[in-house]
């Protein structure tokens, strides 16, 4: 975000006085861009459950990595340069997991067998709706500047490992079990974007933008989703 903020904070410094004045001339507007998400995120899921009255656990680091972020957003002119719009995103990845698994004795107590087993690749996706008051600034007849600020809602989609299948009367874990869950998130949007006008209703754009949230699932807590995005586009002017 202090990236975005900083951004923001050259453009209106940069930006002539004259053109701050000016008033943007266009009813509405969409957007189609492909971001690029640079930040990974390490994060541990954890599970327990009980066997030969003791509890079983089972810990698998993974890393949830950058990736491209497809993005779509509209808008529509409310008073003077201030519209106000709304965006579609959606981020996928996945990622090869392996898991820790501690499997109680069944004969000696507190003697756990450590065994490390392959969960295979597992699926995170983030879909995230936003919110936002967009301000325009044509600088030129070509060339105009966005600042946007909102809420964020995304919904998170992440295959989580559940447990282990244990071998009857062994300490021996056989498998890994998974599950998809499923948690929403509130968050904030802010960006500044920079069109450049081709014909006087189509152009291309360039976006900078912070757009994320946390969010709780069963197997990993306080979750952060989004992030600084950064990436170009297309943009239709009505």
């Amino acid at each position: 975000m202090k990236k975005v903020l900083g951004v923001i904070a050259l453009v209106l410094a940069a930006t002539p006085a004259h053109a701050q004045m000016m008033q943007w001339q266009d009813r509405a507007y969409a957007n189609v861009n492909i971001l690029a998400q640079p930040q990974s995120r390490n994060v541990t899921a954890s599970s327990t459950f009980e066997l030969y009255g003791e509890q079983a656990t089972v810990d698998g680091p993974r890393k949830i990595g950058g990736g491209p972020v497809f993005d779509l957003s509209g808008g529509y002119r409310v008073w003077h340069n201030l519209a106000v719009g709304l965006g579609y995103s959606h981020f996928a990845d996945s990622s090869n997991v392996t898991v820790t698994a501690r499997i109680p004795d069944p004969l000696v107590f507190d003697s756990p067998v450590q065994q490390d087993l392959n969960a295979g690749k597992l699926d995170h996706s983030e879909n995230g709706v936003h919110v936002s008051a967009v301000w325009f600034w044509p600088v030129t007849d070509k060339i105009d500047v966005a600042l946007s600020a909102g809420p964020s809602i995304f919904i998170v989609s992440d295959q989580g490992v559940s447990g282990v299948t244990v071998q009857p009367n062994t300490s021996i874990a056989t498998g890994v079990t998974t599950s998809k869950d499923s948690d929403t998130g509130v968050g904030v949007n802010l960006g500044v974007d920079v069109t450049y006008l081709v014909t006087p209703k189509i152009g291309a754009g360039l976006l900078m933008r912070y757009a994320g949230a946390s969010v709780d699932v069963p197997t990993v807590k306080s979750l952060d989703v989004g992030g600084f995005q950064i990436g170009a586009g297309l943009r239709y002017r009505f």
